[in-house]
C-alpha cells in the first residue's frame, strides 16, 4: 500500500511535477520539501519522477499488462533469471519489459544481500568489492544476518538479473545526489557493458530534466508529449 502522505504531496504539487521543463534541482526541491514538511522516506523520490513520467509521456496508467498496451508501472517484480527483482518504474509492453528506471537517494546508501544476490553471477565477479573475511560472510548468510556490499553494485546486479531473462532493454539509475570520484570506475564499466546509465540530478542542476533523460535514455524519446 502507497504511503498516504507521499500521494497527497504529489497531488498536491501535481502541477509543477507534470511541468515538461521540470529541472534537476527542481525534482530534489521537491523531494526536501517533502522532507521538511513530512518526515524523510525516500519513495517519494520514486513518487516524483513516476509523477512527471506518467504526464509527459503518451502512454495509459494502470496495473494490468496486456499484449497491446504500453503501461508505465511503479515499484513492480518480474521474474529474473534468479528468483524475482524489483523495478522501482518500468515501461512494459505486454510482457516485454521496454526500459527500468532504479532510484537512488545517493551511492552511499545502505545497501545489502537478499535472496536472489547470493545466486547472482555478477555479485559473485565482484565479490572481492564487500567479501574481506570468508569465514564471516559464510557464517553471517547462514545465520541469515545482513551483509552490505556497495549500492552501485547491488543495484546493477539486480538490474542485469532481470536484463539475462527479459533481455537486454535500457535501463537507467536516477541518483539524488551529486557523483562521487571513487564510483567513475564502475559507472564507466557499467555503461560500457551492461546498457545502463545513470543520472547524478545534483551535477546538472537548472538543466531540465526531460533533456538529460533524454540523453542518458534516447529511446524514451519517442513516448514524450511534444
Amino acid at each position: 500500500m502507497r504511503n498516504e502522505l507521499i500521494e497527497k504531496f504529489i497531488f498536491k504539487n501535481d502541477k509543477k511535477i507534470s511541468d515538461i521543463n521540470l529541472t534537476c534541482s527542481d525534482i530534489i526541491h521537491l523531494k526536501e520539501q517533502f522532507y521538511n514538511i513530512y518526515a524523510k522516506k525516500p519513495l517519494v523520490t520514486e513518487a516524483i519522477i513516476y509523477g512527471w513520467l506518467t504526464s509527459n509521456l503518451n502512454i495509459d496508467r494502470g496495473l494490468d499488462i496486456t499484449s497491446s498496451e504500453l503501461i508505465l508501472k511503479r515499484e513492480t517484480k518480474y521474474p529474473a533469471l534468479h528468483g524475482n527483482q524489483t523495478l522501482d518504474i518500468s515501461l512494459v509492453n505486454g510482457k516485454e519489459i521496454l526500459f527500468g528506471i532504479s532510484i537512488k537517494m545517493s551511492t552511499s546508501t545502505s545497501a545489502y544481500l537478499d535472496g536472489a544476490d547470493f545466486l547472482n553471477p555478477f555479485l559473485e565477479e565482484y565479490r572481492e568489492f564487500f567479501v574481506k573475511d570468508e569465514a564471516e560472510f559464510e557464517m553471517k548468510k547462514a545465520q541469515k544476518k545482513r551483509i552490505g556490499l556497495p549500492t552501485l553494485l547491488q543495484d546493477m546486479g539486480r538490474i542485469l538479473n532481470l536484463k539475462l531473462k527479459h533481455g537486454n532493454f535500457p535501463s537507467l539509475t536516477i541518483i539524488f545526489a551529486e557523483s562521487k570520484k571513487k564510483d567513475a570506475q564502475w559507472i564507466t564499466e557499467f555503461e560500457e557493458k551492461y546498457f545502463h546509465q545513470y543520472i547524478f540530478l545534483k551535477d546538472h542542476g537548472k538543466l531540465p530534466f526531460v533533456k538529460v533523460l533524454s540523453n542518458k535514455l534516447p529511446e524514451i524519446s519517442k513516448w514524450l508529449i511534444t
